[in-house]
């Protein structure tokens, strides 16, 4: 798999699934107790309030046979658009992403090609849902709404609360069904999507396992610091994608964290000797 190949794909990875699998046991822990709603309130009230973001991130890519360091930009209009920059560390540029909720305009900068696809035609000739509450979610450490049409703490109501260690656990499989479907060696016939809270109310990780699919995304968000508007945001995050053929690890150092700022912009042109991609040729190889 080249260069190129490898960033798409690593990103396409990241928004395909989410998540954080805790293997621990409950225990007596001393956290107050809080039912679903009241849960899902005190996250949302905790999370990043803001019109626009952006960061710069030092990412580190491992495939298992290849590792790649990439210097990222990261811009986010809040559910509007979404802008992401990515050169090699040597300063080779190497891709460069407009996203909003309909399309995905995308540069391949080392081969001199380009692709302005609507996301229906993405999902359907590549199997990719390029969902941009999704990645919005991920980059922004938000809480991931399987069903961003509805209300989150209507959603998140049909969860189940655990406490584990100094966490809390909201998940949409109540944990002895998973252990009986696990004992009988039923796992491909459950999609779980889990999210773990801090005593902060902060998200710390998330995770989906699609085992019909045979996909599994492990996300941790670490290192909160206070930011100018007063709100918590990780300075890492780190990312464990699983699927039947390997395992893509994915670490993020953000930096230069900055909200609202007014001088935003979102370039994006196609050079005149840039090729157009053909997603069918791309769908066969």
């Amino acid at each position: 798999m080249n260069f190129i190949k490898i960033v798409i794909v690593s990103i396409i990875v990241i928004v395909q699934l989410v998540g954080n699998l805790l293997n621990a046991q409950v225990d007596s822990t001393e956290l107050k107790r809080f039912k679903e709603r009241r849960l899902t309130r005190r996250v949302l009230q905790n999370a990043l309030d803001y019109n626009s973001i952006s960061y710069k991130i030092d990412a580190k890519i491992n495939t298992g046979e290849k590792s790649y360091n990439l210097n990222i930009i990261f811009r986010n209009a809040k559910d509007s658009v979404i802008w992401i920059n990515a050169n090699h560390n040597t300063g080779i540029p190497v891709a460069r992403f407009l996203i909003d909720k309909d399309s995905t305009r995308f540069l391949n900068r080392i081969d001199n090609k380009y692709l302005l696809s609507t996301n229906d035609e993405l999902k359907n000739l590549l199997n990719y849902d390029l969902d941009f509450e999704m990645i919005q979610s991920i980059f922004t450490a938000g809480l991931l709404n399987p069903e961003p049409e509805k209300d989150p703490v209507q959603v998140f109501s049909r969860y189940n609360v655990y406490r584990i260690d100094s966490c809390y656990v909201m998940q949409n499989i109540k944990k002895k069904k998973l252990e009986r479907l696990t004992k009988k060696n039923k796992i491909d016939e459950y999609f779980l999507h889990q999210v773990t809270i801090n005593e902060q109310f902060i998200i710390t990780g998330l995770k989906v396992e699609d085992n019909v699919n045979l996909q599994k995304i492990e996300i941790f968000y670490k290192d909160y610091t206070e930011l100018e508007n007063g709100k918590m945001f990780p300075q890492t995050i780190e990312i464990i994608a699983r699927n039947e053929k390997g395992t893509t690890t994915i670490n993020l150092e953000l930096k230069k964290i900055k909200v609202d700022q007014d001088d935003l912009d979102y370039p994006f042109k196609v050079p005149e000797k840039y090729t157009a991609i053909d997603l069918r040729k791309t769908e066969e190889n």
